[in-house]
């Protein structure tokens, strides 16, 4: 089965509904394209701004977190 068959087959597999699916989704990519493929750094970079929506939090919080979430799955479903 050729990369593109696994990563078709990866992202058809899942629609995520929360932050840590869109991560997890995202890392299962990550580990199916060769760094040669500029789609890996486009995920990577998305990647890595995700898990800091997820993990660093501004001190107040973020002004609207519900609305947060559901831009970055929507994003990632679409």
């Amino acid at each position: 089965m050729s990369d593109e068959q696994i990563l078709f087959e990866t992202v058809s597999a899942v629609t995520p509904s929360s932050i840590a699916e869109v991560i997890g989704l995202m890392e299962t990519i990550d580990a199916v394209l060769t760094p040669d493929d500029g789609l890996k750094w486009f995920n990577l970079l998305y990647l890595m701004v995700t898990r800091e929506v997820e993990q660093r939090a501004p001190a107040a919080g973020w002004w609207v977190p519900v609305w947060l979430r559901e831009r970055v799955v929507l994003f990632t479903n679409t």
